[in-house]
């Protein structure tokens, strides 16, 4: 009887270190959500382009709900939980907007962090024309991206390579505070 109880203890420790081993390891894969959408990520920004990137239009295009992060005179800035594409997982959603009391009102910025999977520069090169060098990493961090951008009616549209994995896209950037001057860098 000993023994046997001696054998549960141990499985009883095998398997409880085991789940503390997956919640630590897992971690990434938390941030990112459990929910997979049935599109891909050029699906996504191509419809963002066309329906512009008001907070309504991100909430139910991507399906998250952007949460208010912090609040100031000058501007808003909101979060979303991360989603699974279908060739890609998002793992942030980051939109900043300007008050109505700001001034300058410039419009938003919609910043969409990636992970797992790797959408190539090639194959982004391929799907968006007229992308041109937009900022380059200044040795600093390898998560420094280099990035390349195209006017959109409604501002900037920005493809990011982190220096961490160049070939790989990292973030793509709607900017709409480049509407006032669409061609600066």
């Amino acid at each position: 009887m000993e023994m046997r109880s001696k054998k549960h203890t141990i499985a009883i420790d095998i398997f409880l270190m085991m789940v503390a081993w997956l919640m630590v390891f897992s971690g990434s894969a938390s941030a990112i959500g459990k929910r997979t959408m049935e599109k891909n990520l050029f699906a996504l920004v191509d419809e963002l382009t066309v329906a512009g990137i008001a907070r309504p239009s991100i909430e139910r295009l991507a399906g998250v709900h952007l949460r208010l992060a912090s609040e100031t005179d000058v501007s808003n800035s909101y979060v979303g939980d991360g989603f699974r594409l279908k060739d890609v997982a998002v793992t942030s959603l980051d939109y900043r907007e300007a008050t109505p009391a700001n001034p300058l009102h410039p419009g938003p910025i919609l910043i969409v962090e990636l992970h797992g999977g790797c959408i190539s520069r090639d194959m982004v090169f391929d799907h968006y024309t007229n992308l041109r060098l937009f900022d380059a990493p200044h040795g600093h961090s390898l998560d420094e991206e280099t990035s390349y951008s195209r006017v959109e009616s409604w501002g900037q549209l920005r493809f990011g390579f982190a220096e961490r994995s160049p070939d790989c896209l990292s973030s793509v950037v709607f900017d709409a505070r480049s509407r006032i001057d669409p061609q600066r860098p």
